[in-house]
């Protein structure tokens, strides 16, 4: 309690909040980056009007010819998805309908076995779109 601590105070203070440039850009005009507002008699202002003289001059190159293209992996992916779908469910529905009247469990099987390859067939034809 009685005694007093010698050591000085130290004052802080914030850094200042200028700084040196050590490499000031070289050769930039002070204007170069200033906006230019163009003469609206010259090229308007109207964002759509922009667009379509955009569109027109793009046309005019050429760019929007479009034809379609033969999309063969597309078509053969939904003769693959069609050719099975018949050669599974038509064997599986026929084994449901003839012995559904006697014996429950092959048509429980054959309902089912439907089902699930319908479902996964569809899956892996539609939406997991792979290449194989």
């Amino acid at each position: 309690m009685g005694q007093e601590d010698d050591t000085p105070r130290a004052d802080f203070a914030f850094k200042p909040k200028e700084f040196e440039r050590l490499n000031e850009p070289a050769g930039v005009p002070e204007d170069a980056f200033a906006v230019t507002v163009p003469d609206e008699k010259v090229a308007p202002r109207d964002v759509h009007e922009i667009l379509r003289q955009n569109l027109e001059h793009d046309v005019r190159r050429g760019w929007f010819r479009v034809v379609p293209g033969e999309d063969l992996a597309r078509r053969r992916r939904i003769k693959v998805y069609c050719l099975s779908l018949a050669a599974i469910d038509i064997p599986l529905g026929a084994i449901a309908w003839f012995s559904g009247h006697r014996d429950p469990f092959p048509f429980v099987c054959a309902i089912a076995a439907m089902a699930y390859f319908t479902g996964r067939l569809t899956w892996q034809t539609w939406f997991m779109l792979t290449e194989r």
